[in-house]
């Protein structure tokens, strides 16, 4: 955003150019990525498409994409449904502390204990999404992630990631959420972008080829999914890189 702001577009113009920006620079990578690794990223040969959607990080998505769904997006880092290729856009944000993205090397936690990654996997809370276990989730985030510390204000960064459970075991979420000034109104927006298939069949093929069934229950669009859920308690949190040239100051805790 900067540089299209430098460029003399207006703010309004600054985010929508970036939105373009991420979406034909992901179209580019998302093809060369599928071309050259089809049987890791698309082992099934599910018809993929892209589909773009904007979500509210702070408070609660309602009626989410007109299906009467209403939820609390996921800060607790997870594994996406059925996409093999996702991304997602943070900003602006106002009058928020903290949400910083946050990754999990889950491929190389399962790798150095033995372990088959998809007898760890469980549930996210009150969601579809997958995730590691408790006593996993705590190890993973003690020694096996990461968080930066992005400008989400002033500019709208976003991340790249291969979702693939088995093949990346890459896990994403956020750091906890605050609002800065707890007596005024506060905004998150995320607008996520992947590869993927929205049909019900392949939601049933993607949870049984990890062992998993795909448990068609309502969300709780009221009950929090942290990055660290009350029954866990860490020695240590991710390490938080400070990103240069951010005006957010030193790094906080998690």
């Amino acid at each position: 955003m900067p540089t299209f702001r430098a460029a003399g577009l207006a703010e309004s113009e600054a985010v929508e150019w970036t939105r373009r920006l991420r979406r034909e620079l992901c179209d580019q990578a998302f093809e060369r990525l599928c071309e050259r690794y089809p049987d890791e990223l698309n082992p099934s040969g599910l018809p993929l498409e892209p589909i773009e959607f904007d979500l509210d990080g702070y408070g609660i998505n309602v009626n989410f994409m007109g299906d009467g769904i209403d939820f609390r997006a996921n800060q607790q880092a997870h594994f996406d449904i059925v996409e093999p290729l996702g991304s997602n856009l943070y900003g602006p944000n106002v009058n928020i502390r903290g949400g910083w993205p946050v990754f999990c090397d889950g491929r190389a936690y399962c790798r150095d204990r033995g372990l088959d990654i998809r007898e760890i996997l469980d549930k996210v809370p009150a969601s579809r999404n997958l995730t590691f276990r408790l006593p996993h989730y705590r190890a993973l985030l003690e020694d096996y992630s990461v968080a930066y510390q992005v400008d989400m204000t002033d500019d709208t960064p976003f991340t790249v990631f291969v979702n693939r459970v088995e093949e990346a075991g890459l896990l994403h979420g956020a750091t906890e959420v605050a609002k800065a000034d707890p007596e005024t109104d506060a905004q998150r927006p995320i607008r996520h972008y992947a590869w993927d298939n929205v049909s019900p069949a392949a939601a049933d093929r993607w949870y049984a080829e990890l062992g998993q069934e795909n448990r068609r229950t309502p969300g709780e669009p009221h009950r929090l999914k942290p990055l660290i859920p009350e029954s866990v308690r860490t020695a240590r949190t991710p390490l938080l890189i400070p990103v240069p040239g951010d005006p957010t100051g030193l790094p906080e805790r998690l």
